[in-house]
């Protein structure tokens, strides 16, 4: 999609990124100034997210969230995770994964399904963790990880100011054109103007839930 359309599509998330961005110099000064003031500024950073949001979050569901939060990218990120043992060096690990951009408190939450195994590294020769991402989820769905998607998603609505929810369908639209100093190229997505994720390496995964999971609240923005 141009940026043309997805300006007339979604004018206020169009007007974040067109804040923050430009085609012609990036990073801009001014995501440059947010960035060093919400992530490098250590104590900044420590009072909103780790000793703010995670430590909120952990008292509210009981699981102890951790940071995802890395690199010179513009938004925080956490997790709850918890691991099932499933005998000979396997184990069943699910995250419910939620990341806030610096820009306006645009959010998202995802739940990843993913099979761990014990394995020799091939230059470290030594035994590692190795990850393989099964399947991601988009939305609330049946199983065991729903509470926790719409708990996350409940405090993260309440916990930050004018928060906007992001739902799939709209992260994963192109932005054609679109320079952002923190990808390698310029088949960029509205998701990578918020958020860089932090999942396993493989590609070959499911998407499963509703991709269009809160659009009707970006149908008059």
């Amino acid at each position: 999609m141009s940026i043309l359309k997805f300006a007339k599509k979604y004018p206020k998330l169009s007007s974040i990124i067109d804040t923050y961005y430009s085609s012609n110099i990036c990073p801009t000064e001014k995501l440059d100034t947010l960035i060093q003031d919400k992530l490098i500024n250590i104590e900044n950073y420590t009072k909103t997210w780790e000793d703010g949001i995670l430590v909120k979050l952990s008292e509210e569901t009981g699981i102890k969230a951790q940071s995802l939060t890395f690199g010179y990218i513009p938004n925080y990120g956490g997790m709850l995770q918890y691991k099932k043992d499933l005998g000979n060096g396997l184990k069943a690990v699910t995250q419910v994964q939620f990341y806030v951009s610096l820009l306006a408190n645009v959010y998202t939450v995802q739940v990843l399904d993913i099979d761990e195994k014990r394995v020799v590294h091939p230059f470290l020769r030594q035994e590692v963790d190795e990850q393989i991402l099964v399947r991601k989820w988009v939305s609330p769905n049946d199983g065991p990880t729903n509470g926790l998607f719409k708990k996350v998603e409940s405090f993260l609505d309440t916990a930050l100011e004018n928060p906007v929810y992001l739902p799939y369908c709209i992260r994963t639209e192109a932005l054609n054109g679109l320079m952002m100093h923190h990808t390698q190229s310029e088949a960029n997505t509205v998701g990578d103007a918020f958020f860089k994720q932090v999942l396993p390496l493989n590609k070959d995964y499911d998407i499963m839930g509703n991709r269009e999971y809160r659009i009707s609240e970006r149908k008059h923005p």
